[in-house]
C-alpha cells in the first residue's frame, strides 16, 4: 500500500519549472476516492435537495432544505404549501419524460432557482437547489 503522503520523493515525484522544484503527494486509489467522495458530499450539502411524490408530499430532505421548509412550514410526510406545490405543478406539464426544468419558488420573500427532475421509474420528483443557503 502506498502512504497517504511519502516524505521521500523519487525523481519521477518531482517537477520543476522556471528553477521551482514540484513534490507530489502519493495516494493509493482508495484514499483519492474516499477523498473524493467525501468532497462531493462536502459540495453537496451546501445546496437544498428534496423529494417529492407527484402529489406533492416531502418526503425527504438534507440538512440545508430545513431553512427551506422551516419558512414553508412543512416537514417530512407533509404537503407542500399551496403556493411552490401550484408552481410545482403548473412547471412539471412542461416537461418531457426524463427531462429537467429550472423553476422558481418563493423562500423567505424572494424566489429561489431550483432544478426539477422527475424520476417516474422510483415514484418522486427531485428539487435540486441551484443557490448555496
Amino acid at each position: 500500500m502506498v502512504p497517504f503522503y511519502q516524505e521521500n520523493f523519487s525523481d519521477s515525484d518531482k517537477y520543476e519549472y522556471n528553477n521551482i522544484i514540484f513534490k507530489f503527494r502519493i495516494m493509493n486509489a482508495t484514499s483519492e476516492i474516499s477523498l473524493k467522495k467525501g468532497l462531493r458530499k462536502k459540495r453537496q450539502d451546501h445546496f437544498p435537495r428534496l423529494k417529492i411524490t407527484f402529489d406533492g408530499i416531502l418526503l425527504e430532505h438534507n440538512v440545508t432544505a430545513e431553512k427551506i421548509l422551516k419558512h414553508w412550514h412543512c416537514r417530512d410526510n407533509e404537503a407542500l404549501p399551496s403556493n411552490v406545490a401550484s408552481r410545482l405543478q403548473s412547471n412539471m406539464s412542461k416537461l418531457k419524460s426524463n427531462d429537467s426544468i429550472d423553476v422558481y419558488l418563493p423562500v423567505n420573500g424572494s424566489v429561489l432557482p431550483f432544478l426539477l427532475i422527475p424520476f417516474p421509474e422510483a415514484g418522486y420528483i427531485g428539487i435540486y437547489g441551484n443557490t448555496a443557503i
